[in-house]
This record gives C-alpha cells, sequence and structure tokens, in this order.
C-alpha cells in the first residue's frame, strides 16, 4: 500500500490537511446555524453529495472548500509558517 501523500515543508500528511478543511467547514455550517440540506440547495449539488464530502466518504478540491464556504458566509483562509 501507498503512504499518503506528504509536504515536504511541515510533514502534514494531504489526506489530514483535507481532514482539516473538512472539520472548518463543518464548524462554519453550525456557525451559521444551517443545515447540510441548505449548503446543498445554495450550491446546488445534493445533500447526499455534500455529506459524503464533509464526512470524506468523498474528495475534497479547494475550489468545492472555497464555494462551500462561500455559501455559509465563510472563506478559507490558509497560511504558510516556518518551522
Amino acid at each position: 500500500m501507498t503512504p499518503p501523500a506528504q509536504c515536504r515543508t511541515c510533514g502534514q500528511t494531504i489526506r489530514s490537511v483535507e481532514n482539516d478543511v473538512r472539520t472548518a467547514i463543518r464548524a462554519a455550517l453550525a456557525d451559521a446555524g444551517m443545515t447540510q440540506a441548505e449548503l446543498a440547495r445554495r450550491i446546488r449539488m445534493s445533500q447526499k453529495h455534500v455529506s459524503q464530502v464533509l464526512t470524506g466518504k468523498a474528495g475534497l478540491s479547494l475550489g468545492m472548500a472555497d464555494k462551500m464556504l462561500a455559501a455559509i458566509g465563510s472563506r478559507l483562509k490558509m497560511s504558510v509558517e516556518p518551522r
């Protein structure tokens, strides 16, 4: 089995970063008092697929994360910091 891709700078795996973004989207959704069904309607996606994305059963691109967060009224902010 191939090990997950790893960042050369921080050592964090790509899957770990995806999970951090998923967690942030779920938190923003809860903070906004919005349901997955409402988010799905706003981004024209099925609620089932939104659920799959947010639970890691479907892939999450930065573009999709940005689209979801914009529909919630938030934005994705990333930073690179020295070790």
